[in-house]
């Protein structure tokens, strides 16, 4: 009885018992196999639904793009669509571009796409594939409506034209910034003249320990840590050019600093090249990866920073030109910051006036071997510490621009917004006006200026009144006549073939210096040609003009 009773229960028991749930795929959304509530149903698919349909391909675009509108990390830049990513901990943020596959990929993953088909006598909405024609259009419409604007990175907090700062990670519409921070940065809270003033005593303490050739020049370092915080609006801002008279004084030291309070570590390092080409090229890479600083390191000594596309790059906005290994063309917003570093380097033609040169001396004959520095492991003290610097720094700027930029300095051509956001935050601060470090005012810098003043003081004594030809200067420069004053200039300007100085070659120099007023001797000069002499040769003269340009 006992035994039946038995058998019949373990068949009752089988009978009645609930099925085990068949195997689930890991995939499938509704897999939980250790939540205990689960039951092996299927989560029900919330995702949007995108039915394509015959001739409804534009609806199915606007509607791929609003996705992409809603997406945080997605956005438009130069005609392309670009994300921000971080490759490691260990790298900086870059902007990149979005490929036709990761735009599949992630609209797979924001929608549900299906299409009607036949079945028999019925009509049902089957899952499918996103077309490619769909996603084509997608990745190449140019424009995507709804989708934010990149203008350019930023690894410390923005500060924006109102002196306000945004502080938490993201996206800053004002600005058409994104923000990642790299290390924790104290907020702060106190905007006065006299916590600016403070900070930046700070700032300078920290590298009190460079030999700088004057106090201006520790300011202009100072202007060059201040300047990538507002440069995203203020507009373009000098290059930076940290030169000494040999090596071992710590002016690459100097561009790091900047680097690890701005970007968290030491900045990249670009090579100097006199092929236009190639440096453009170099530009046009990191503009595109949306570089904060750019630092051209260590350029050969006694070199001259110039060139058109450093021209061009120092007082832009926006860059134009081709992609390497393409033949697309780009427009981009340049939001970076440029710094140069070098022994003995000065600033040649249009490029002295868009360089503020920051000069250390050696202060033994191998400085690299100093025991005085409080700090010898400066650059780790500073990374250390990297937030309070940084702090100090947007203190400085939201201060003065929350103050309501006070007595602001009279504007600088090409950099005007620089000139009120920074130059006059550090002059606000207590610092000095820095363009008093501009290589066309350091004459020992813009060597073109200096020569030029020197040709204008020769000519003035050569010519008189009257004016000089070529060929006087020529008759001057040689035997019986020689004045070695004037034979020194033109070894400079047009240095003879053999023993002979070419009057044509002197008349292309001084033609490429006319019309360029100089100060010489506290006097306004500049060399004109406006008339030849009986044998058809131009006479030139040097005039005093006043400060309105009229003749004196």
């Amino acid at each position: 009885m006992s035994e039946k009773t038995l058998l019949e229960d373990t068949i009752d028991s089988i009978l009645n018992a609930t099925p085990e749930p068949p195997p689930r795929d890991p995939q499938d959304p509704g897999f939980a196999p250790d939540d205990p509530g689960w039951t092996g149903a299927p989560e029900p698919d919330t995702r949007p639904q995108i039915i394509c349909e015959r001739n409804n391909e534009h609806v199915c675009v606007q509607k791929a793009i609003s996705l992409l509108a809603a997406d945080e990390l997605v956005y438009q830049r130069s005609g392309t669509l670009a994300t921000v990513i971080r490759r490691s901990p260990f790298d900086l943020p870059v902007i990149a571009q979005i490929s036709s596959p990761r735009v599949r990929t992630m609209l797979a993953e924001k929608a549900w796409w299906g299409a009607p088909r036949n079945r028999g006598k019925k009509f049902i909405i089957e899952g499918v594939g996103i077309p490619a024609a769909i996603v084509s259009q997608v990745h190449e419409a140019g424009y995507w409506p709804g989708v934010r604007p990149l203008e350019g990175l930023a690894t410390a907090p923005i500060v924006r034209p109102d002196g306000s700062v945004q502080w938490e990670a993201g996206y800053d519409p004002e600005t058409g910034t994104y923000y990642t921070p790299v290390s924790d940065v104290p907020e702060q809270t106190l905007y006065t003249q006299t916590s600016a003033v403070r900070c930046r005593e700070l700032l300078l303490d920290v590298v009190a320990d460079f030999p700088w050739v004057t106090d201006t020049d520790a300011d202009v370092w100072l202007s060059g840590l201040l300047a990538p915080l507002v440069r995203s609006w203020s507009g373009p801002a000098p290059i930076v050019a940290l030169t000494s008279a040999s090596a071992g004084t710590g002016k690459g030291l100097l561009a790091d600093l900047i680097g690890i309070v701005i970007l968290g570590r030491a900045p990249a390092r670009m090579a100097w090249t006199d092929d236009q080409e190639e440096l453009e090229k170099r530009v046009i890479a990191s503009v595109m990866a949306g570089a904060t600083m750019i630092v051209i390191d260590n350029l050969p000594s006694g070199s001259d920073i110039r060139g058109s596309v450093l021209d061009m790059a120092a007082t832009a906005d926006r860059i134009s030109g081709r992609v390497l290994r393409e033949s697309t063309m780009v427009d981009l917003a340049h939001h970076a910051c440029w710094f140069a570093t070098g022994n003995n380097i000065g600033t040649k033609g249009d490029t002295a006036r868009r360089t503020l040169v920051c000069r250390i001396v050696a202060m033994s004959e191998r400085p690299e071997e100093r025991d005085d520095i409080r700090e010898p492991e400066l650059a780790q003290w500073v990374t250390r510490r990297r937030g309070d610097l940084l702090c100090w720094a947007i203190t400085i700027v939201a201060s003065y621009l929350r103050a309501g930029c006070p007595a602001p300095p009279r504007a600088l051509g090409s950099f005007s917004g620089w000139s009120r956001a920074v130059r006059g935050a550090v002059i606000w601060a207590g610092g000095a006006d820095v363009v008093q470090n501009l290589g066309s005012r350091l004459g020992d810098v813009d060597a073109e200026a200096a020569l030029q003043r020197r040709v204008l003081k020769i000519m003035l004594d050569a010519g008189g009144q009257t004016g000089c030809t070529a060929q006087r200067l020529v008759k001057f420069a040689t035997p019986p006549d020689e004045d070695h004053d004037v034979a020194a200039m033109l070894d400079e300007i047009a240095p003879p073939r053999g023993t002979r100085y070419e009057a044509k070659r002197i008349v292309r120099a001084l033609t490429a210096m006319k019309e360029r007023p100089r100060v010489v001797g506290g006097r306004l000069l500049r060399l004109e040609q406006n008339s030849v002499d009986s044998s058809g040769w131009p006479l030139w003269r040097v005039v005093d003009v006043g400060a309105n340009g009229s003749e004196k």
